[in-house]
């Protein structure tokens, strides 16, 4: 399975030129079978620049990104983009299929205090896996993955590959990568991130760094800090001979576990 990365520079409060950009950077793509994009791509997060009244991600970009995957016969997922619902933002991602049709939603659950995050959105409360490309997938949103009990419960759907889309700041690049890479081998999955950086001339609110692990916690790619898109195919052999060797899932006892819900 061949995953494109786009890690594209992201421009505060522009939803019009993001999507423009980025939509270019996926054209000049070949031999994927699944696009991912970072988090927010659509506007970049600044909370003082929040509070304007920015354009809804669905009202252009959805249907836009759609007939992107029906004509690539491709899906995408999308990454998160601000949407307006019920007047108020929520951190949506969404996962397209290849007929362009919404395969699934996820609203990030841990929203960030330090930026005041959840000044502006209102988190969701649900996760979940759904099917794609013949195995089952996961997702969760930047700060979540700080949360590994979050990431854990999707393992009760059967997840093999983790999708997470990021807009993580450089300074904590080598955090992103060590939790992900974590994640990995503590689930015996596929962990992919795909971050935002900075556009030139541009206010920084993401650093780059995107990375796949596979399911012995090796790095299959890892980006730098430039804007750029990067292919990376999983053999998804090694989730079954990672299990053969060990199977940390059969392996648990989780009465042992009682009172983590505290």
């Amino acid at each position: 399975m061949k995953l494109g990365l786009v890690q594209p520079g992201l421009i505060p409060g522009d939803p019009k030129k993001n999507f423009h950009h980025i939509h270019a950077m996926m054209e000049s793509m070949e031999e994927v079978d699944l696009f991912l994009l970072p988090e927010l791509w659509n506007t970049g997060f600044i909370r003082e620049e929040f509070s304007r009244e920015l354009e809804d991600g669905r009202s252009f970009i959805l249907p836009a990104m759609a007939a992107f995957a029906r004509e690539r016969k491709t899906p995408v997922m999308m990454g998160t983009l601000a949407i307006r619902e019920e007047g108020q933002w929520r951190n949506r991602t969404y996962v397209l299929d290849e007929r362009g049709e919404v395969a699934f939603t996820y609203d990030k659950a841990h929203l960030f205090t330090p930026t005041g995050e959840g000044e502006i959105f209102t988190p969701g409360s649900e996760n979940g896996t759904f099917p794609l490309l013949g195995t089952t997938m996961g997702t969760v949103t930047c700060y979540d993955q700080r949360f590994p009990e979050w990431v854990r419960k999707l393992m009760y759907g059967g997840m093999r590959i983790l999708l997470m889309p990021a807009m993580w700041p450089l300074s904590r690049i080598e955090q992103m990568q060590t939790m992900a890479r974590a994640h990995a081998m503590t689930n015996q999955i596929f962990v992919a991130v795909v971050n935002g950086t900075k556009a030139p001339g541009e206010r920084a609110m993401a650093g780059g760094g995107s990375v796949v692990y596979d399911p012995w916690g090796v790095e299959l790619l890892k980006l730098g800090t430039e804007e750029t898109t990067a292919v990376v195919d999983l053999d998804l052999s090694l989730l079954e001979s990672s299990r053969e060797f060990f199977n940390l899932w059969e392996d648990r006892r989780p009465q042992l576990y009682t009172g983590l819900d505290r």
